[in-house]
């Protein structure tokens, strides 16, 4: 690598004056906390199966979270177009952000594939996935807090070291999201976040439930008790002091429109029992710490689209590039567009995962799966419905605010008998198609 001292990338975000935070606080702590490599270990090891046909179109099935990102890397890697690349739907049992990168296996079972003209399929053993598929991140995260006597937060210093592995991989993604993920929680006057991605000779890491929101809420979560406990603060408390509310603006710009945290803490804490149990059992104890997630982007490539599709027998099917690895996202989907259409998830036909037939779709990840695409479902469905309702005024003799659809059924409100079905729309007009792409459906922020 051209890397000096091996450091692949830096981030450094300040907000206020964190020096001057510190020389105005009455108690600092500083400590190092060490948060270890792990494995994802899901129950289905990886797999791949790679198949180009006579065409030259390679079709492949493999272990994923989304078909966008494998179809890209896949195409740009063998230097064929992105269209001669079809991604088919799979049942993936497990991921947790563990099957996101492209791995070196898939792209072998594709290369070797169009070398022989066969399919090619590799399955990894347990050993073999944990020795060539992308482990968490280990942080290194240097943490150092000022405090007044009360308990309020007056500035925080965070410096993580990313042991990043062999290849940068999503390091400047965590470390940015690591600031994200704690000053979205507390309202620290004064901050200053570094980090740094270093290269190692070890495997390369990646995201893992969460994406360093475990590392960086363990560091800060542990050092907050740490400190209530010199100040003789109920840890509970210091932590209600300084939660954020509703309305903030956050250091990169987000606004809280939603914010449970406070009542989320006290309602644990009732239920729990805290002020009974906290600090009175011998060789036991009970705890309570936070975290925040960011749940995607602002724009495109983070969005989602759907589209609906009525078919002769009156039922619809619904096509998105949702991925199914045990969620039951295709069954939350299927809910989805029936409610909004007034059926039964019988009626509902979902075709998900397939890069060939499906729309857009980022991926099952960052906690987006039905927010995302479940909005797109529900405004393609909705689209959907105002079409047909459209399509039936003039069957039906009355205008489109005096009707209704329920059962399979579009009828009259005043007069339920005066109705027409679903399936004699859809044999009168099999062109009748309601598409939506919505590519503006972003992540939530969730606490």
């Amino acid at each position: 690598y051209d890397a000096v001292n091996n450091i692949s990338n830096q981030v450094l975000i300040t907000v206020g004056d964190a020096e001057q935070g510190f020389k105005e606080s009455d108690h600092i702590r500083q400590d190092r906390f060490v948060i270890p490599t792990t494995s994802h270990i899901a129950l289905e090891p990886h797999g791949a199966l790679a198949s180009f046909d006579s065409a030259g179109k390679l079709n492949v099935w493999l272990s994923h979270m989304g078909y966008e990102h494998k179809r890209y890397w896949l195409a740009k890697t063998l230097g064929i177009p992105i269209s001669k690349v079809r991604v088919n739907k799979t049942y993936v049992g497990g991921a947790f952000g563990g099957k996101i990168s492209l791995f070196p296996y898939e792209l072998l079972a594709a290369f070797l594939s169009k070398k022989t003209g066969r399919p090619v399929k590799i399955i990894l053993s347990r050993s073999e996935v944990l020795s060539t598929c992308h482990t968490s991140r280990r942080f290194i995260v240097d943490v150092k807090t000022g405090v007044k006597r009360d308990g309020t937060i007056m500035a925080q210093h965070i410096k993580i070291i990313d042991d990043a592995g062999a290849y940068r991989s999503s390091s400047p993604t965590a470390l940015y999201l690591a600031h994200v993920f704690r000053h979205a929680i507390y309202n620290i006057p004064n901050v200053r976040h570094e980090g740094v991605g270093v290269y190692t000779n070890k495997l390369f890491t990646g995201p893992k439930r969460g994406h360093s929101l475990q590392q960086i809420s363990f560091a800060v979560e542990s050092q907050l008790d740490m400190i209530a406990e010199e100040l003789g603060i109920d840890p509970l408390e210091l932590r209600l002091k300084n939660l954020r509310k509703k309305g903030d603006i956050l250091p990169n710009g987000d606004r809280l429109d939603s914010y449970g945290l406070p009542e989320c803490l006290r309602l644990a804490a009732e239920s729990s029992g805290w002020k009974q149990k906290w600090g009175k059992q011998p060789n036991r104890g009970v705890g309570i710490g936070t975290g925040g997630m960011f749940s995607g982007g602002h724009n495109y490539p983070f969005g989602s689209a759907a589209f609906v599709k009525l078919n002769p027998d009156g039922r619809f099917t619904l096509f998105t590039g949702q991925t199914e690895f045990g969620g039951g996202v295709d069954t939350v989907m299927a809910q989805i567009a029936a409610e909004e259409l007034g059926l039964t998830i019988d009626d509902i036909v979902v075709v998900s995962g397939d890069s060939e037939l499906c729309p857009y779709d980022i991926g099952n990840w960052l906690s987006g799966g039905v927010y995302v695409s479940g909005q797109a479902v529900r405004r393609a469905a909705a689209d959907a419905k105002q079409q047909l309702l459209a399509y039936a005024t003039e069957a039906l003799e009355t205008k489109i605010d005096q009707l209704e659809i329920n059962n399979g059924r579009i009828y009259v409100k005043a007069n339920p008998d005066k109705a027409v079905s679903l399936s004699a729309l859809g044999k009168g007009s099999s062109a009748l198609e309601a598409t939506t792409p919505e590519s503006n459906i972003l992540h939530c922020f969730g606490i």
